[in-house]
């Protein structure tokens, strides 16, 4: 009798061991938190190392952007008979936090559950201050991934490496991932926009046609210098048979191209107050500016001029990258961006988070600006 109690407490034991071995949670987890229906959702991913007595650790990321975000450890439990788990986060590790918004530690009641190839941990947090107390509660759901939006903790490269996951796997997303999608990338021209003169005169002269018109062209040939460099209208005239010499590219040498046409400054700049945020020098040859909303997404729509250019209308800022690159230009060596508030959402100032990579080094800064105020980025090229 009794060893039949004894093998039936084995194949129950066994069983059990079975079971735990299915549901390890060793790895990246992805997803998201609220505390309120219709409130706005915070990304979330927890890098978890499931301990052989059951308890974890591992690191959590709450954040709406990789480039400001709250870090923090863990320390848990995972009760795999019923398939609960208890994460706690100890203590904030690294933030990135450009507003005032307090962090708040999170305690997350969780259950794990596995659909097909998908496993899930899903259920409810509750937070707090450790100055000014409770941060409320909310739902929390994670789905089991294998990349990061930031960078992998060393157990679980060891975890990879153990279950032989090739080494392309084991890279991280970098930082600056936003980058990745250029759908509103916006490529800076070469030459300034008001200044089409040179551009221009290949296209209008249509060298591959013109055989019969270069008699009656050829005329208004003398008065070519005196009209390229002050109006776009007289390139329309510009002598077919002359236009790819060298005698025109005399009249025109390279020195003189990059300088642009006074341009007028537009009226939104000229009515509301343009305040200088912050100046740059760089030895770089190109200077890349991305622009997030600095906060909660509520709305906030900006326009950008770059030297008093239009050169980005009525962009909303969100969580996705609005980039504009700079280039260097010999005989302009100063460059400034200006950002113009087209709305101010739903909770005023319009503010962005301005985020600037050149010869290297990567700056972060605050623009903010309203209805009565514009700010400006300066940027100077050593040349």
């Amino acid at each position: 009798m009794w060893k039949r109690v004894l093998l039936l407490c084995t194949i129950l034991f066994s069983l059990q061991s079975i079971a735990q071995k299915k549901a390890n949670i060793t790895g990246i987890w992805q997803g998201y938190f609220y505390n309120d229906v219709g409130s706005a959702r915070y990304k979330f991913e927890v890098q978890i190392n499931n301990l052989t007595t059951n308890g974890l650790k591992g690191v959590t990321y709450s954040y709406r952007t990789t480039v400001f975000y709250g870090k923090a450890a863990l320390q848990g439990v995972f009760m795999p008979k019923a398939n609960n788990i208890v994460l706690k986060e100890t203590k904030m590790l690294e933030m990135r936090i450009t507003d005032n918004s307090q962090p708040c530690l999170m305690t997350c009641y969780l259950t794990y559950s596995k659909s097909g190839n998908k496993e899930i941990l899903e259920g409810t947090y509750t937070s707090e201050n450790r100055e000014s107390g409770e941060c409320g509660g909310g739902i929390v759901h994670l789905e089991k991934t294998t990349t990061t939006d930031f960078v992998k903790e060393d157990f679980i490269i060891a975890a990879e490496k153990k279950a032989g996951i090739k080494k392309s796997n084991n890279t991280a997303a970098p930082k600056t991932i936003p980058a990745k999608k250029p759908s509103v990338i916006a490529a800076t021209p070469k030459k300034p926009t008001p200044n089409p003169t040179v551009n221009n005169t290949k296209p209008l002269a249509k060298p591959s046609n013109p055989a019969p018109k270069p008699k009656t062209a050829a005329k208004p040939v003398t008065p070519v210098p005196k009209a390229t460099v002050n109006t776009n209208e007289t390139n329309v005239n510009v002598p077919t048979a002359k236009t790819g010499t060298a005698e025109n590219k005399n009249n025109l040498p390279e020195s003189v191209l990059p300088k642009p046409v006074v341009v007028s400054v537009p009226p939104i700049l000229q009515e509301r107050s343009n305040s200088v945020v912050k100046s740059y020098t760089t030895e770089a040859k190109t200077i890349k500016v991305t622009l997030y909303d600095n906060g909660e997404i509520d709305g906030d729509v900006v326009s950008v001029y770059h030297n008093n250019q239009l050169v980005l209308s009525n962009q909303q800022l969100t969580t996705k990258p609005i980039e504009y690159i700079i280039k260097s230009e010999p005989g302009i060596n100063k460059h400034t961006i200006t950002l113009v508030a087209e709305n101010e959402g739903k909770t005023p100032p319009n503010t962005a988070l301005v985020v600037i990579e050149t010869d290297g080094k990567r700056y972060e800064l605050i623009a903010s600006t309203d209805k009565g105020k514009n700010a400006s980025i300066e940027f100077t090229f050593k040349q």
